[in-house]
């Protein structure tokens, strides 16, 4: 959510109107709200890329009468300087203590050959589920409208939006229940709007138009993992809401209570660590020392990790004898409640990611 506020504003200083354009302070402003969502997100630059190439165009586009070359080159530095500055200085402190550019996650998740079908999928049920899928088939329409009516603005939206849904394609899409879209879907609505505008020419049409938006919303919320059983939740693509919040569920997973019993068990021990996937909420009530057999805290196994069949994001997972060396005493794969009666291993969903078995 800091991204998209960030990206949003960005966006606003970005495409505010000719007479705006050139003040020194909106260029200032711009660059240092642009590092600062580069600095929540990386891949927040493919988003804001075309917005950056808007402003820097309307500083150095031929002005009548003719600006100072002092005052083009002031303007300018106020659009370069205090971004890269901050991005400079972050990025030293991120080689001098982590010795990469990248974070680990990145390694972590790097894709392989099912994440761009993985990642269509995703964008396609988001599409289907919130009922938009009319809108994506008339968005190029409106692109070649938006060109021919000299509209940049609208344009620098839809390939900033073009940009971020090939990145996230690229990357596999995600598990989580569309968190990936967040960053775009501001953008997405003022362009979908325009869309209807520009495109629906009859009233009713265009009514009917902007009322698929809150219908598809409703759509979403009623039907969206409503069917889906949290025991199965190990083999579901993406994973709802519901199904999220029911991994830290009193009653289901329950990683908290998993975490305050180890750490009520193992108080003052500090010599005893821990290996789990569920490397967030589990070690941080447990206060203990704990590898993320996922990788996405731990290079080693991001890096060297045995390749899975797991959700986007977490296809690798460390190996046994890594655990041997880390001198791990105590390995949790996916961990959540079940029925007492669940007595054996098919009725429990037991899984070892150790061994990428069931």
């Amino acid at each position: 959510m800091l991204q998209s506020l960030l990206i949003v504003a960005c966006f606003d200083v970005a495409l505010r109107p000719t007479g705006e354009s050139h003040r020194m302070r909106d260029n200032a402003l711009f660059s240092v709200i642009a590092a600062l969502a580069v600095l929540t997100r990386l891949d927040s630059a493919l988003l804001l890329f075309p917005a950056a190439l808007f402003r820097g165009a309307s500083i150095v586009r031929r002005q009548r009468p003719p600006l100072p070359a002092r005052t083009t080159a002031l303007r300018i530095a106020a659009f370069v300087v205090p971004g890269a500055t901050l991005l400079g200085v972050w990025l030293a402190w991120k080689l001098a203590t982590y010795g990469a550019v990248l974070p680990n996650t990145f390694t972590a998740k790097r894709p392989d050959e099912l994440f761009v079908e993985r990642g269509f999928y995703y964008l396609g049920v988001f599409f289907i589920s919130y009922l938009l899928a009319p809108f994506l088939m008339v968005g190029p329409i409106a692109f070649v409208r938006a060109i021919r009516e000299r509209n940049f603005a609208v344009v620098s939206i839809v390939v900033a939006i073009t940009l971020w849904g090939a990145y996230v394609v690229w990357v596999g899409g995600d598990f989580m229940e569309f968190r990936f879209v967040v960053p775009a879907l501001p953008l997405g609505i003022v362009a979908l709007v325009w869309t209807i505008i520009r495109l629906a020419a009859n009233r009713f049409i265009r009514s009917a138009a902007f009322a698929l938006v809150p219908i598809g919303s409703l759509h979403h919320a009623l039907t969206f993992g409503a069917d889906a059983n949290p025991a199965d939740r190990v083999d579901r693509v993406i994973e709802s809401v519901g199904i999220l919040n029911s991994h830290i569920d009193q009653n289901d997973g329950n990683w908290p209570g998993i975490g305050r019993l180890l750490g009520r068990t193992f108080a003052g021990q500090r010599d005893v660590s821990i290996a789990t996937t569920a490397a967030g909420a589990i070690p941080f009530y447990a206060k203990m020392r704990a590898i993320d057999m996922h990788g996405l805290t731990d290079r080693t196994v991001a890096l060297h990790g045995i390749p899975t069949r797991g959700n986007v994001g977490h296809r690798r997972v460390a190996p046994l004898s890594y655990l041997i060396g880390r001198k791990v005493n105590l390995v949790f794969g996916h961990p959540w409640l079940v029925p007492n009666r669940a007595t054996r291993p098919s009725e429990a969903q037991v899984w070892v990611p150790a061994f990428g078995k069931r």
